[in-house]
């Protein structure tokens, strides 16, 4: 699959150049996203935004960029953008192909001119470089960059205000610009001087597609703050430079083409994967951490532990992994009352992180190890879910776990499968180490876990697991795709006979090309693919159709979301996807579980 350009066809369908996107992220939490014309059709998307640890959130500083060239006294513009009713400029008409991989590039051709832009982010700091090329032409063109600034956080939107700065500083081969008092800065220079024309306005009403078809508010105001002008003869280059900081313009080029050098050509399904989790790993003030999704925002403990094995434990990244739980544990005041540093979590948290170290154990090999690393954690959490002290979870007298709801306690399919694996863990761990009496207390409670389990959930009326149960006997009957973990985990609280009944009834309701359907399609209630469980049914697939059966059906579940075919663009790995074929993808475009899921599949066909 070695990578093909985009050709011009296919880049002048807006239906196809604005749904396929560029994204890149540096490890510290810079971002540049956008589609493969430069047309932003997301409120986050902009060529830089950054992470600021002060809120948490991704800050946009230079939303797009207005490219021209001028060409015998002839303005051509390159951008394209949309506003209510008409895209303009149409800078797409001018392209001829694109290639995202390795290095986003743009060929032009105006007026029997041919321009090349390269765009790339630096991976070792918040900058982003624009390499512009006159390949060919007859004679000197003027390029003129209009930088369209955000100054926003990338989960907002922002109208014209009359009180920004309109002024700016001027250093070496551009300006210093500063919104306001306590605002980033936005350092913008050119790789030789050229003249910078201070002409500040305001771009108005700019639209955002996608944001418009999710039914969120999708029109903004852009500031720009003037324009760069430069002459640039036939093989001349020049390269475009912004930051949080003043940079050293006589750098740009050995800058560009050491970051250049390091973008590794992807031609295969899993070089995707691979690009992919590493565009989620952020490494900021000596701590290693796991985004989510994008934009970047707030941690979730849940996700960052169902994440963790599979974007680290498949290429035995063991450091990763620990670096990362390293890192958690500086802010997890608490890892049984799940306090995160003052930010959401979801009570079984605690469940997910003892998988999440079985899954190490399983890949290192060597129990005492893991158990020096995590033993004691994993302990405290058996013992607060034995003595009802897991915040957000009640602890019944049959040692079932029910979530404790606004207006009631409710025993989840997801969670009671997760804690008897935790005990079962928990229990092997501790024998092992010698630790006799918390092992057998561990493995007793998980004895009665399971019993309670079967006679709650397991009902002879049903060839599938009710989602959940209320404490007082309201059954959600609602098939659902939790329950493949409590067939599919190392210690599955379900028998042989129930976990093929399981796998039988998602296939009947739930599967899809891309994974498992959060419900049924029917009803009014909206249905989506969570390809997040995805990992638990090609597991359950190896464990239960042995021999090539199992093996086929393992490598569809891996293989479910190479469907794009090109290696020339971006992969995605989205959150959710429709339900009904052609499947388009849903919410962030680049999500942490379902990248795992993914490559967890590779992992586990591999060893199988």
């Amino acid at each position: 699959m070695e990578p093909q350009p985009i050709d011009k066809n296919r880049i002048s369908d807006l239906c196809y150049s604005l749904r396929h996107e560029f994204i890149k992220c540096n490890k510290s939490g810079a971002c540049a996203a956008s589609t493969i014309i430069m047309c932003n059709t997301k409120r986050w998307h902009s060529l830089l935004s950054v992470f600021r640890e002060q809120t948490g959130r991704q800050y946009v500083l230079l939303s797009a960029l207005d490219d021209s060239l001028i060409v015998g006294g002839r303005p051509y513009y390159l951008s394209t953008r949309k506003y209510p009713n008409v895209y303009f400029p149409l800078g797409h008409q001018y392209l001829d192909s694109a290639w995202l991989n390795p290095v986003p590039t743009l060929l032009y051709t105006v007026a029997e001119t041919e321009m090349q832009k390269e765009v790339l982010l630096l991976s070792d700091r918040n900058t982003l470089l624009i390499r512009y090329t006159v390949l060919n032409s007859q004679e000197p063109v003027t390029l003129q960059l209009r930088p369209l600034l955000g100054l926003r956080y990338a989960d907002t939107l922002i109208r014209k205000d009359s009180n920004i700065n309109t002024g700016n500083k001027h250093i070496e081969n551009g300006i210093y610009y500063v919104s306001g008092e306590r605002e980033p800065a936005v350092c913008m220079q050119m790789s030789r001087p050229c003249e910078f024309v201070t002409a500040p306005d305001w771009n108005y009403n700019i639209e955002y597609s996608d944001d418009r078809m999710a039914g969120l508010e999708y029109q903004e105001d852009l500031f720009m703050p003037g324009f760069f002008e430069t002459i640039l003869q036939s093989g001349e280059s020049i390269i475009f430079a912004v930051g949080e900081h003043k940079a050293q313009p006589a750098q740009f080029n050995e800058l560009f083409d050491k970051e250049a050098q390091l973008r590794r050509t992807r031609t295969t399904y899993q070089d995707n994967v691979e690009f992919a989790a590493a565009q989620l790993i952020r490494e900021r003030k000596g701590s290693t951490y796991i985004v989510n999704s994008l934009p970047e925002t707030a941690e979730f403990p849940k996700q960052i532990f169902m994440s963790l094995p599979g974007l680290s434990l498949p290429s035995h990244n063991f450091a990763l992994f620990e670096n990362v739980f390293g890192s958690l544990s500086k802010q997890l005041k608490n890892i049984v009352f799940g306090r995160f540093n003052g930010r959401r979590f979801s009570p079984d948290s605690p469940l997910w992180f003892i998988w999440a170290v079985q899954q190490y154990f399983f890949q290192k090999g060597d129990i005492r190890h893991s158990y020096k690393l995590f033993g004691k954690a994993v302990n405290k959490i058996i013992r607060a879910g034995i003595d009802n002290s897991i915040a957000g979870l009640v602890t019944d007298d049959s040692f079932l776990l029910a979530k404790s709801l606004a207006t009631e306690d409710r025993f989840f399919v997801e969670t009671n499968a997760l804690w008897y694996n935790a005990l079962q863990f928990a229990a092997e761990m501790d024998e092992f180490n010698g630790e006799i009496e918390g092992a057998e207390i561990a493995s007793s409670t998980a004895v009665k876990v399971k019993a309670a389990f079967n006679s709650m959930f397991v009902r002879s009326s049903m060839l599938y697991l009710p989602d959940s149960v209320s404490e007082n006997g309201s059954i959600d009957r609602t098939c659902r795709p939790a329950q493949i973990l409590a067939a599919s985990l190392p210690y599955s609280v379900v028998d042989s006979v129930m976990a093929d009944k399981i796998l039988i009834s998602i296939e009947q309701n739930l599967l899809t090309p891309r994974g498992l359907l959060n419900m049924p399609l029917q009803g009014n209630e909206e249905v989506y693919v969570m390809p997040e469980y995805n990992d638990f049914v090609a597991e359950l697939y190896l464990k239960m159709r042995i021999g090539d059966e199992g093996m086929e059906m393992a490598n569809k579940m891996y293989n479910a979301l190479d469907f794009d075919g090109n290696a020339s663009v971006t992969p995605y790995f989205y959150q959710k996807y429709m339900p009904t074929p052609p499947y388009e993808g849903i919410g962030s475009p680049l999500c942490a579980a379902t990248v795992a899921a993914v490559n967890r599949i590779k992992m586990l066909i591999d060893q199988y």
